[in-house]
């Protein structure tokens, strides 16, 4: 699960020093600047989900993410060595107890976060059914119930390679594609928002986070629309789903295109999206 680290100190440094630090042992070294005090960093097509970095007044706050991996880890390791020695600040974990091994994930044990946090999340979902989304590097990917399906039989060591190997795959190995943005339709329930997503035959698409995809028919005459459930058993031969949900949705032919809407005007799922919809 994520951990909140914090270092305690009256010397302030700034955290592109932290970038400057380290470019030269971790070349593929990657910043986002959220703000010029919230700094996100992770190590390009190694990371899963990278480290926060936040400056609040007289501390600096560290967080380490859920399904954080070896490299999450140590760079971790290394951001709060080097805000420690340089701030001469102590380190606490997340309740607030100090820290006096500036080594805060034991190299040993590296790997055993991700495995602790994907069996809880195994667990979850089997008791659930729900799917997850978590924010990576580059994009976000997602585990449900179709993944822990397919995997759950797996031996430990497979299991973990698997599904990191699928998750840098979504972060990184994907195609330069168009990626659609977010719609929201309200629900019945007043803390449900409908999420739908929107395609036509004119472009490449990574389509992520939806509950329904809406296709562009050039039709007024019939609104389609596709549900996540649904368009797993329609899918074009050329469109890939690479995780539980993101689908590689590559541009099809005119006449692979008129085969796909005759096949979604047969799947139609407008009607029950009317339902969930106020």
């Amino acid at each position: 699960m994520s951990i909140i680290y914090s270092i305690k100190t009256k010397k302030i440094i700034k955290l592109k020093d932290i970038f400057d630090n380290f470019i030269k042992k971790y070349p593929n070294l990657s910043a986002v600047e959220e703000d010029e005090n919230n700094v996100f960093f992770y190590l390009n097509g190694m990371s899963i989900r990278g480290v926060s970095v936040i400056l609040n007044k007289i501390k600096y706050e560290i967080k380490s993410n859920t399904l954080s991996n070896k490299y999450d880890l140590l760079l971790t390791n290394d951001i709060l060595k080097y805000l420690s020695e340089t701030t001469h600040g102590k380190v606490y974990d997340d309740e607030n107890n100090i820290l006096h091994d500036n080594e805060v994930i034991k190299e040993n044990d590296l790997e055993k976060y991700f495995e602790r946090d994907l069996e809880t999340i195994f667990l979850f979902i089997k008791e659930t059914g729900k799917t997850i989304e978590f924010p990576g590097t580059t994009r976000s990917f997602f585990i449900g119930k179709k993944m822990y399906l397919a995997y759950k039989d797996f031996s430990k060591k497979m299991l973990l390679e698997v599904l990191q190997k699928i998750i840098l795959n979504v972060l990184y190995g994907l195609p330069d594609y168009y990626e659609c943005s977010p719609m929201g339709a309200q629900g019945k329930e007043d803390d449900k928002i409908i999420k739908l997503k929107s395609i036509s035959s004119d472009n490449n698409y990574i389509i992520q986070d939806y509950d329904y995809i809406m296709i562009n028919n050039n039709d007024n005459k019939e609104i389609l629309m596709i549900s996540r459930e649904k368009i797993c058993e329609i899918l074009p031969d050329k469109w890939q789903i690479v995780d539980e949900t993101t689908i590689v949705a590559q541009k099809l032919s005119q006449n692979e295109w008129n085969n796909f809407i005759d096949i979604c005007k047969k799947n139609n799922c407008y009607n029950e999206f009317k339902e969930e919809a106020k």
